[in-house]
């Protein structure tokens, strides 16, 4: 009779050897993961959308924000995800952003996410980006605001942002 150690021994040597067998998760992530992983990015802080346009991953292109729940599509049909199906479009949003956003809903509000340049409730105002003229110091980040704009230096830097200074 084999005893329930050695039984564990042997199956934690079986999985060790899949597990450390480069070719088996090599030719796995390799031939079945691209297809079911496109790259399919949303920055809210920038208020773009990376995608690709095609299978092939390097055919990546940047949108504006208004791409998402437009009822086009503009990024390449994959299972896993594309501009319109993307989990935020639940068809409850009232307003249209006037095409310089997307309306997106998070299950209880739904807001528009505005295009860059632009704000308001429905994206109805242009806003001047005074960030696009680099104000702050080129250790400090930039971020506009209605009508103005602040400066903070980098973490590790100190100043007002418009001179930030630091050990290198």
């Amino acid at each position: 009779m084999v005893s329930d150690r050695h039984t564990l021994g042997v199956l934690l040597l079986y999985v060790a050897i899949l597990r450390t067998s480069d070719g088996l998760s090599k030719n796995f992530v390799n031939n079945s993961m691209p297809a079911l992983r496109p790259t399919f990015v949303v920055n809210f802080d920038m208020s773009t959308v990376i995608c690709q346009h095609s299978p092939d991953s390097s055919d990546l292109h940047l949108h504006r924000m208004s791409i998402l729940c437009d009822g086009k599509k503009d990024c390449f049909a994959n299972p896993a995800m594309d501009d319109e199906m993307f989990p935020y479009c639940g068809g409850q949003c009232n307003s249209t952003c006037n095409d310089r956003g997307a309306c997106l809903f998070d299950g209880s509000t739904s807001q528009c996410y505005c295009n860059a340049g632009y704000h308001g409730p429905q994206c109805e105002y242009i806003d001047n980006n005074e960030c696009l003229d680099k104000p702050c110091h080129w250790l400090a980040h930039c971020q506009n605001t209605l009508g103005s704009y602040y400066c903070t230096c980098f973490p590790g830097f100190e100043g007002d942002g418009h001179d930030c200074s630091g050990n290198f």
